[in-house]
């Protein structure tokens, strides 16, 4: 290694033009371990080892970083779905990622003739990350930290601004004096971290009568037909018409995905949409009536809804609960 394999101009040892540094990172663990155990050779692989992580972490010409989030220039955009965080599932975005992945070793330079490492998503060869890359490299900062006797300050990752995970959008599509069909799409858009988790979205109605009558009888006015969802989401849950006040008159359902219909956030993945439709029963009490415009979730007009909340294991996680 320190005598064979082709270096650059400041010294990087590339054996191979992919992920060449998971290759230098554990020739340098080894050359510290052996040093302590062949004298003659201990300084010439205490410096090899040394001049090799000294170049990763951006004594190079390049004053460059090859460790995500240390120093002032470091890769942007490690080949990492989920430090990139797309919601269009395209690693040829040109958007930045979504995360900053601290710590996390690149492939590095692919030969020794020109700097060629390419701070590019798709570049895998010099830009993927992964586990081995990692290992032999912590390794080797653990016997450059233990030589040299270092005490290392206390560090924590900067905390990131989360960002709006979730959304709910709604449009009248029928309004009718006994029915209504309104169009509900939920946006889940999670970055902090990307993840699966089931939703629930409530719509709050009202209903009132002229006359003293008993909540069954309220909620056997109404029914709740068919909620139409995308088949690649699977079909949502749809639950039983559901007090919420009685002062208030104020009903609810729930429409329910579980989390296996909950892919990470991509086209046509990350929005879920129904068609909601409530209608008065046939046999409904005459003096039963649903006000639609004065419920609480009505849409007022096409577009975001806060008045429909969205919940996530019974966690509110989006919108406005109805008064009790």
């Amino acid at each position: 290694w320190m005598h064979i394999v082709p270096k650059t101009r400041d010294g990087l040892r590339v054996l191979s033009e992919w992920g060449s540094l998971r290759y230098v990172t554990n020739a340098s663990f080894l050359a510290e371990f052996y040093a302590k155990r062949i004298a003659g050779q201990a300084k010439a692989f205490r410096d090899f080892a040394e001049s090799q992580i000294r170049f990763i972490l951006g004594e190079n010409h390049q004053e460059f970083s090859f460790v995500c989030g240390f120093g002032l220039n470091y890769p942007l955009v490690p080949h990492h779905r989920a430090a990139h965080g797309s919601w269009t599932n395209d690693s040829l975005e040109r958007a930045p990622n979504r995360h900053v992945l601290y710590g996390a070793l690149v492939g590095g330079p692919k030969t020794v003739h020109k700097w060629s490492y390419v701070n590019k998503r798709t570049d895998y060869q010099t830009n993927e990350v992964a586990i081995d890359y990692n290992a032999g490299f912590s390794g080797a900062l653990a016997a450059l930290v233990d030589r040299h006797n270092v005490l290392l300050p206390a560090y924590r990752v900067p905390t990131e601004e989360v960002g709006q995970e979730f959304a709910v959008y709604s449009s009248i599509v029928r309004n009718w004096r006994k029915e209504f069909q309104t169009k509900i799409v939920v946006h889940q858009t999670t970055g902090w971290p990307p993840r699966r988790i089931p939703l629930t979205y409530r719509y709050f109605l009202h209903i009132s009568a002229k006359t003293d009558l008993d909540v069954d009888t309220l909620i056997d006015s109404l029914v709740v037909q068919q909620v139409e969802g995308l088949p690649m989401q699977g079909h949502p849950d749809v639950s039983a018409l559901q007090l919420w006040s009685r002062r208030n008159s104020m009903f609810y359902v729930d429409v329910s995905w579980p989390a296996k219909f909950a892919p990470y956030p991509a086209p046509r993945h990350h929005a879920y949409e129904t068609n909601l439709k409530i209608a008065l029963h046939s046999s409904a009490h005459e003096s039963v009536t649903f006000a639609r415009k004065g419920d609480f979730s009505y849409p007022p007009r096409s577009g975001k809804n806060v008045n429909i909340p969205l919940y996530s294991d019974a966690v509110l996680v989006y919108g406005n609960e109805a008064p009790l």
